[in-house]
C-alpha cells in the first residue's frame, strides 16, 4: 500500500471535513468541488481523500483501507479515478487532456459508484480548457464527481466557479497545531514560529528541508541590508545572488518593503525579524518607496517573459538604486 497516502484530514482540516460528511450523510454530495487554500494547505491531499472516500465499498466517513478498491486507490490504479495531478508533471491542462478526462466519464463502469476526476491547479485552464469543461459541469456525465483545487481562487475563471461547490481552506497556529508541527518536522516551538510567519500561514510548507535555516538567516540579513541603508551593508549583500535566483531575492524585497511599512501581524514570533521591522521607514517618506516597488515589479514581469540578465548585475544595480534613495532620507 502507498505509504504516502492519506487517510483522514489533515489536523487544520477537521471542520472542513465535518462539513463534507454532513452533504455526504444528507445525500448532497455536488457534480463539481472546487478546494481553494493556500499552498501548503493540502487541497490535493484532500482531494483524494474526498475521492477514496466515495470510492470505499464500506461508505464510512474514513476510507476503510482494506476493501478492493481502497487497495486499487492506494495503488494508483483504481478504474473509476482520473488524476489529472500525475499529468500536470509533464504537461499543461490543454484541450486534449480535458477532453480525455470528460472521455474517461463515459466509460464503462467496473464497479458501482461514482467516477472522479481530480484537477489540480483549476486557475491555470485556459478560455479553450475551461470551454470544454463547462459542458460537463453544467449537464453532469452519470454518477460523475469533479473535484478542482486552486490556490489562486481569483484566477479561476467566474463560469467555472459559479458550477462548483466551493471548499476554503485556512489554518490557525493553534496550541495543537504547534505541537503537530513540532513532532512532524523535528522542529522547535521558535523554529516552527519562525517558519510559520515565513511560509505565510501554510502548515506543510514549513518542512525544514524546504526551508533551511540559511535561508531565513539569508532573508533575514537581506532585510537588515536594506533598513540599514549604508554601502558597506548593501555591499555585502551580492553575495546572495551566488546562493539564490534573481526573481526570489526580488520576491524577498518586495516582501521587506511590505514589512517595512507594516503595520504586519505575526511578527513578533521571529524576535530578530521583528527587532528590524520595529526600525520601519519614516511615514512621511514612504511614499518615495514606490519607485523601488515599481522597479522590482517590472524587473519581475521581464524574467517572466523570459529575458535572460545577469543576475549579479543587475541585483547590483537595485542596491544602488536604494542606495541612492537614502539621499532623499528614505532609508533610515
Amino acid at each position: 500500500m502507498n505509504p504516502d497516502m492519506l487517510w483522514q484530514p489533515y489536523l487544520w482540516q477537521q471542520v472542513v471535513w465535518q462539513q463534507w460528511q454532513q452533504r455526504v450523510q444528507t445525500n448532497r454530495v455536488p457534480h463539481a468541488l472546487l478546494i481553494s487554500g493556500m499552498p501548503g494547505t493540502g487541497k490535493l491531499a484532500l482531494a483524494k481523500l474526498i475521492a477514496a472516500q466515495q470510492l470505499c465499498e464500506q461508505q464510512r466517513e474514513l476510507p476503510c483501507q482494506q476493501c478492493k478498491s481502497c487497495l486499487l486507490f492506494a495503488a494508483g490504479s483504481h478504474p473509476h479515478l482520473y488524476d489529472l495531478s500525475q499529468a500536470l508533471e509533464t504537461h499543461k491542462l490543454s484541450v486534449e487532456v480535458i477532453r480525455e478526462a470528460i472521455q474517461f466519464l463515459t466509460s464503462t463502469q467496473v464497479f458501482s459508484g461514482p467516477k472522479i476526476v481530480i484537477l489540480p491547479e483549476a486557475d491555470t485552464l485556459s478560455q479553450a480548457s475551461a470551454n470544454a469543461l463547462l459542458k460537463t459541469l453544467e449537464e453532469p456525465l452519470g454518477q460523475s464527481l469533479l473535484i478542482l483545487t486552486t490556490a489562486e481562487l481569483g484566477r479561476v475563471l467566474p463560469t467555472i466557479r459559479s458550477r462548483c461547490q466551493s471548499i476554503r481552506l485556512e489554518a490557525t497556529l493553534t496550541p495543537a497545531l504547534l505541537t503537530w508541527l513540532q513532532t512532524r518536522f523535528a522542529l522547535t516551538e521558535s523554529q516552527v514560529k519562525q517558519r510559520w510567519f515565513w511560509s505565510e500561514g501554510s502548515p506543510l510548507r514549513i518542512d525544514p528541508d524546504a526551508i533551511p535555516d540559511t535561508m531565513l538567516s539569508d532573508f533575514l540579513s537581506l532585510g537588515q541590508g536594506l533598513q540599514t541603508c549604508s554601502p558597506a551593508a548593501l555591499w555585502a549583500l551580492r553575495s546572495l545572488t551566488e546562493k539564490y535566483n534573481l526573481n526570489m531575492l526580488v520576491l524577498w524585497w518586495l516582501r521587506w518593503i511590505r514589512l517595512l511599512t507594516g503595520p504586519v501581524v505575526g511578527v513578533d514570533a521571529w524576535p530578530e525579524l521583528h527587532a528590524v521591522v520595529l526600525g520601519g521607514l519614516p511615514k512621511a517618506l514612504r511614499a518615495e518607496v514606490f519607485t523601488m516597488v515599481d522597479s522590482l515589479q517590472q524587473l519581475i514581469h521581464a524574467l517572466m517573459a523570459g529575458y535572460q540578465m545577469n543576475a549579479a548585475l543587475q541585483f547590483e544595480a537595485l542596491l544602488y538604486q536604494w542606495l541612492m534613495l537614502n539621499e532623499v532620507k528614505v532609508c533610515v
